[in-house]
């Protein structure tokens, strides 16, 4: 009687366990898919922004670095506003059409479906930054390199997925 008790109890700790390392694994699995899919939707932002131009004035190609934008205007300009946060419609969101450089994307978010159940956001920040330290801010002066940096948060995912690129002229 005493080893059917035993018998009992020990399969019983050894269901739970095992129910909570197949339930563990499950939740690992779907935030991995979250991730993934976040990592997808932050570099459709940055494929976007590499069929822009440099720059506001790089249309017609530039010399020297005084032609670029100073770092505290990166951001759009006059006729680029896109009501924050952009969301899709018409099947695309409206930075695609609106926004012509890759700065316009500075401060820039998005709404993103990362999973069913929220709206989860994306964010961007460029700045400009050097080829030889690339984690660097440079500030108040105009220079050849920018870098965009990509985050998406979503409520299920337990970090935020970040990406980013660096672009010169």
């Amino acid at each position: 009687m005493l080893l059917t008790i035993f018998s009992f109890v020990l399969f019983g700790t050894l269901l739970v366990s095992d129910n909570n390392l197949v339930s563990n694994s499950i939740q690992i699995s779907a935030e991995n898919e979250m991730s993934i899919a976040a990592l997808g939707s932050a570099q459709a932002v940055i494929d976007e922004a590499k069929t822009k131009a440099f720059d506001q004035s790089t249309a017609g190609g530039i010399e020297v670095a005084d032609s670029t934008s100073m770092s505290s205007t990166l951001g759009t300009e006059a006729g680029e506003l896109v009501s924050l946060p952009d969301t899709l419609a018409s099947g695309s969101y409206r930075s695609v059409s609106v926004f012509n450089d890759v700065d316009d994307y500075n401060g820039y978010w998005r709404l993103v479906n990362v999973s069913s159940n929220a709206p989860d956001t994306l964010r961007v920040v460029v700045h400009y930054t050097t080829v030889a330290n690339p984690d660097s801010i440079v500030m108040g002066v105009k220079m050849y390199v920018k870098k965009m940096t990509v985050t998406v948060k979503s409520p299920f995912i337990s970090r935020p997925c970040t990406l980013s690129y660096v672009f010169s002229y």
